[in-house]
């Protein structure tokens, strides 16, 4: 085997490595195995060997080399499309839970540009299939999506104490401005009675 061919079949082997690695990396994340991204591998492996078999004939090679590349690929994008998934459902359940609260933009100022970020990688997996490319042609434009969806839901995560703690604040701060309206109310009323009963009195007198 020449030296191009085996550079040819460390492309492969680097792309399986990668894919390797980032379905290990959304494993830990969504707490599951992707299983469309495996069973790409398992065909990367069976178009890897049959390229090895049939290195005398170069066009057998050079197809059942390409299939394994793009097998390869194609588990790539499966991993991040599965790890994309799991995390704007993470972020759907947050803006649901958080829907009704006055508190979210006072403890995300930032919470519109988080909330666009998120909706850009939604709309990058529906463009994927809507265009009638092989989704293995988008393997290389994941990573900057779920690193974004990664932080929004960091961010997104972290602030659902404060925003429980904000809550508090403005419900003890509503309750004392109610008792202080009440007891202001109250001494008024009061203060009017007095007046008016003194008003009587005098004038009986």
């Amino acid at each position: 085997m020449n030296s191009e061919k085996k550079q040819q079949l460390q492309e492969i082997i680097d792309l399986f490595d990668e894919a390797e690695l980032k379905i290990k990396e959304i494993e830990r994340l969504c707490g599951e195995l992707t299983i469309p991204s495996l069973n790409q591998l398992r065909y990367v492996g069976y178009h890897l060997t049959k390229a090895i078999i049939h290195d005398d004939n170069q066009v057998v090679f050079d197809e059942e080399l390409k299939c394994s590349k793009n097998h390869a690929k194609r588990a790539i994008y499966d991993t991040y499309e599965a790890g994309i998934l799991y995390l704007l459902e993470k972020i759907e359940d947050f803006q649901l839970k958080t829907a009704d609260s006055s508190q979210t933009i006072n403890a995300l100022p930032n919470y519109t540009e988080l909330c666009v970020k998120a909706q850009a990688a939604s709309d990058f997996l529906q463009k994927v299939r809507l265009e009638k490319k092989e989704r293995e042609e988008y393997y290389d434009k994941c990573e900057p999506h779920i690193s974004a969806l990664k932080n929004v839901y960091h961010q997104f995560k972290i602030s659902v104490p404060i925003i429980k703690k904000l809550e508090l604040e403005s419900l003890n701060s509503e309750k004392k401005n109610t008792r202080r309206f009440l007891v202001t109310v109250f001494l008024s009323l009061f203060g009017i009675s007095i007046i008016v009963f003194l008003k009587l009195y005098f004038q009986q007198q």
